[in-house]
């Protein structure tokens, strides 16, 4: 099949730059929309994120995946390259992320003299993983999708304990390693101090118990990063809504059996992918 890929790239509203990607079936019509949100340290080409979109572009979707404006990341390293930018980061930036690129995906300005108004059915579904899940179910009031999909999603954002954030208010930042690369990062009061004042842990399942449209849940039964008691948590929160589909994947950990570099999918992953197709309406 003939995948067309377009990158794209703009100021938001802050100044500050999004890059991405849109892939699309060429010659095919009546396409929906899926975008994909990375979670906390991740970007848009970590792990299994292209070949996640890959997989839904082959099957007769346009796809969506993009760098949030202050991950820090760039293309040239899987370091954080602007650390200083990843420290200002908070929840609410994301979401306004989010906003922007399916507006311009609407207007017609996302990608430089590609209109999609022909080969879009009206259709969009958020997918988030991680921490991205929890920017999609913030982000549905104003979008709209049609349904989100969690992958490993977390089900509350203060995530820390009484000592740490007394330790962060008083230094003003939080520090910490990156597992995976043993890289030092830090993240200023504000990521802490937008979650409470926007009362986000209680926003996250609030909004799901509101959302009337289908939502796909998948979690690895082994993930140590979320405890899959959280999927719980969530599916419990949306369970009164016109669609609620609750996976729980054996065998597998946070990222569905993948490590970055991505080397192959096994078949935790398939099944991640195969159960999305399903839940979204693709062929």
């Amino acid at each position: 099949m003939n995948i067309i890929e377009k990158r794209f790239s703009f100021n938001n509203n802050y100044k500050d730059e999004i890059k991405g990607k849109i892939l699309f079936s060429g010659g095919k019509k009546n396409l929906p929309l899926v975008i994909i949100l990375h979670g906390f340290k991740g970007w848009k080409d970590w792990g299994f994120l292209p070949y996640f979109s890959e997989s839904l572009a082959q099957s007769n979707s346009i796809v969506i995946r993009f760098d949030f404006s202050l991950n820090g990341m760039s293309e040239d390293t899987d370091l954080v390259a602007y650390p200083e930018k990843f420290a200002l980061n908070t929840v609410s930036r994301e979401i306004s992320d989010v906003v922007e690129v399916f507006t311009r995906f609407k207007d017609g300005t996302l990608v430089e003299d590609i209109s999609f108004d022909d080969i879009w059915n009206g259709q969009v579904f958020l997918v988030g993983h991680s921490l991205g899940g929890a920017v999609a179910v913030l982000s549905a009031e104003e979008i709209k999708p049609d349904g989100l999909i969690l992958l490993a999603s977390v089900s509350r954002l203060g995530r820390y304990t009484e000592r740490q954030k007394e330790q962060w208010r008083n230094d003003g930042l939080l520090r910490f390693t990156n597992n995976r690369t043993g890289q030092e990062l830090t993240i200023n009061l504000s990521y802490l101090e937008d979650i409470e004042n926007n009362n986000y842990n209680d926003k996250l399942l609030d909004a799901l118990r509101n959302y009337n449209n289908p939502v796909l849940i998948l979690h690895g039964s082994e993930d140590i990063t979320v405890p899959v008691s959280e999927a719980y948590e969530l599916a419990e929160a949306c369970k009164n809504n016109n669609g609620l589909n609750l996976k729980i994947i054996g065998r597998t950990g946070h990222t569905f059996g993948v490590e970055h570099p991505f080397v192959q999918a096994g078949q935790a992953l398939e099944e991640t992918i195969t159960s999305t197709k399903i839940f979204i309406g693709l062929q």
